[in-house]
């Protein structure tokens, strides 16, 4: 710059400023101490704000950074640039936040500070900032859905109630098994404290250890995942009574399969556990005294 004609600096300062104008997002400058003045903003920033001059801008906003981000967010972006510049080698930042708009209308923007100490500014921040509506929005639809599809399990899975010593959640589509409640003859598929596993293969140790050798192959093909996908696409539910052997003795269970897909697809589903050896001994007493 000390080699440049005072022309040729003029000149150098107008080639910049048609660049950061031509950018399809916006810039801005401003300081980053005392009242964080604004001192440059881009056309494309202008138009973010919904101004048509800087001073427009400058008007609207307070001429101050601070001022720039909505009211109920500056505490907490100002706090965050301060502890990501502490913290980043390069001087970096990235903060998203509200701006309110000339008019009224609360936009939300993803901002890349950098940081940057000059001899004739001083300290200052230099921002390149993008209009993130679209984005955030899309966000917390996707948030929502799985709060709501996190709520439909849950309300599935309470309706099991505490008779149900075994409670899965199964991903058919990611082979993705997660425990709710695991019972004590399943633990082993659990190891240290474990909750989730492959659903594919996952009960085959408990079928071989537990399972009556005369239903072993119903509960295998029972968790087949095709036979899963077919039968629960003609019905939300079904569910399969089996023995399991303790020692001498012969217990009834019950596995309870529900599907809580909303896509039709018939790729999530509950699967519980329960005995039902009074309700199974109990007909069987009834129908021999019927006899």
């Amino acid at each position: 710059m000390e080699q440049l004609t005072e022309a040729q600096r003029v000149q150098l300062a107008e080639t910049v400023l048609q660049i950061t104008n031509m950018m399809p997002g916006g810039f801005f400058v401003y300081r980053a101490s005392g009242g964080e003045e604004l001192l440059y903003a881009n056309k494309a920033l202008l138009r973010l704000f919904n101004c048509e001059t800087m001073a427009e801008l400058r008007e609207h906003t307070g001429n101050s950074f601070r001022s720039m981000v909505h009211p109920e967010g500056r505490g907490s972006v100002e706090a965050s640039i301060r502890e990501q510049i502490q913290q980043n080698s390069f001087d970096l930042d990235y903060v998203e936040y509200r701006i309110i708009q000339k008019g009224g209308e609360i936009r939300w923007v993803e901002d890349y500070g950098h940081f940057v100490h000059s001899e004739i500014l001083g300290d200052v921040f230099c921002v390149f900032v993008g209009d993130a509506t679209e984005k955030y929005q899309r966000r917390m639809e996707q948030l929502e859905s799985i709060s709501r599809e996190r709520l439909r399990h849950l309300e599935v899975i309470e309706g099991l109630s505490m008779d149900y010593t075994s409670i899965f959640y199964v991903d058919l589509d990611n082979n993705h098994l997660q425990a709710y409640r695991i019972g004590p003859r399943i633990q082993g598929q659990f190891p240290n404290g474990r909750q989730s596993c492959a659903f594919e293969g996952f009960a085959e140790e408990y079928i071989a250890s537990w399972v009556h050798p005369e239903d072993r192959e119903a509960i295998s093909r029972a968790l087949d995942v095709a036979a899963l996908r077919e039968k629960l696409s003609r019905e939300k539910y079904f569910h399969v009574n089996y023995r399991i052997m303790i020692g001498e003795r012969v217990e009834y269970l019950r596995m309870q399969v529900v599907s809580v897909s909303e896509d039709g697809r018939t790729s999530q589903l509950i699967i519980g556990m329960r005995s039902v050896d009074d309700e199974i001994r109990k007909g069987m007493r009834q129908r021999e005294t019927l006899e």
